[in-house]
């Protein structure tokens, strides 16, 4: 009875805790460890205890091993990732390190661009020809669902400015960035594009003098992606520091089950009421795991060795109880 008690805490324990990702039974609730305990008091037997600890603890570090495997695949992925992000990063520095020669002052009076075959010095002029531009090509009516490539729309300190539209939640998003900069490019809707005025203008030559912060910031990410492959690297491979113990529990655990076994093959009868007594409850609350290392020779009740007496008349030898 006690049996039956302990598999049925034990499976709704889990069930109860609503978890959907797994469909075996890992480890045992605090009431079932009881009925466990009662079954093993009941039964006046210790190696029923002894079982039932020991298996407990194989499956937590079975657990424990299971996780070390999904770390080492996150590992590789993680490394795998740091360096694809290096790769891209490192283009990223080449063409920044490229243009990084041609970048003109044109801060203040010394404000140059060129918009539709013609040169501006003014910010304000340049706004109202990039909003005529808008106009005449079609951008304040292209179609909400759609992307389009405008190609380059004009230059400024030497670097072609390129703008092209796609779609996003219901609004029209148009990205502006200079042709052949990695990092340049920025995003903003059809209506702050269309509203920008001299501050869209302001916008485009900050991307031009901030390719020096643009360079750092790649270097920044290179080394950093660098850096995480790296650590990423060094722990790929180690071994699972719980194998030792994993081992031994797993050999207390075969051991168990074939004395479990030997004794139900035997059919030897049941003990007296003096050796049911030994295990009491007195001595399950003093007995103790040591989880996560090899067991300790104290650890495990004294081993039932019943007597070899005749079994009472009328009464049946019932070995039948088992993990």
């Amino acid at each position: 009875m006690w049996q039956g008690v302990e598999r049925k805490a034990t499976f709704i324990a889990q069930l109860m805790r609503g978890r959907l990702d797994t469909r075996e039974i890992e480890e045992i609730d605090s009431s079932a460890l009881s009925a466990a305990e009662a079954k093993a008091i009941s039964s006046g037997n210790p190696l029923l205890l002894e079982h039932s600890t020991v298996q407990n603890e194989v499956t937590r570090l079975r657990r424990l091993e299971r996780a070390h495997q999904r770390n080492e695949s996150m590992l590789v992925h993680t490394r795998d990732r740091a360096r694809a992000d290096a790769r891209r990063a490192q283009t990223d520095i080449d063409g920044l390190e490229a243009a990084m020669p041609h970048v003109r002052d044109t801060s203040g009076d010394r404000f140059r661009m060129r918009l539709r075959s013609r040169d501006y010095d003014s910010r304000v002029d340049a706004g109202h020809a990039l909003m005529s531009w808008a106009r005449d090509s079609g951008f304040t009516s292209a179609p909400l669902y759609a992307s389009r490539e405008y190609g380059v729309i004009g230059s400024i300190s030497g670097f072609d400015v390129q703008l092209s539209t796609h779609p996003m939640l219901r609004t029209l998003m148009g990205e502006v960035g200079l042709v052949g900069v990695p990092r340049s490019g920025f995003s903003m809707s059809r209506e702050a594009f269309l509203d920008g005025g001299t501050g869209l203008i302001q916008r485009i030559e900050n991307r031009v003098s901030g390719i020096p912060a643009l360079l750092e910031q790649a270097r920044g990410d290179r080394d950093a992606a660098q850096q995480s492959a790296a650590e990423a690297q060094a722990r790929i491979g180690l071994p699972f520091k719980h194998a030792t113990a994993l081992t031994a529990a797993e050999e207390d655990l075969t051991r168990v089950e074939a004395q479990l076994a030997a004794m139900q093959d035997k059919a030897e009868p049941e003990p007296t009421a003096t050796e049911r007594a030994s295990l009491t409850v007195e001595v399950v609350n003093a007995h103790r795991p040591a989880l996560g290392i090899r067991s300790h020779p104290d650890r495990h009740p004294a081993a039932f060795e019943p007597k070899a007496q005749p079994a009472p008349s009328g009464h049946g030898s019932n070995r039948n109880l088992s993990s």
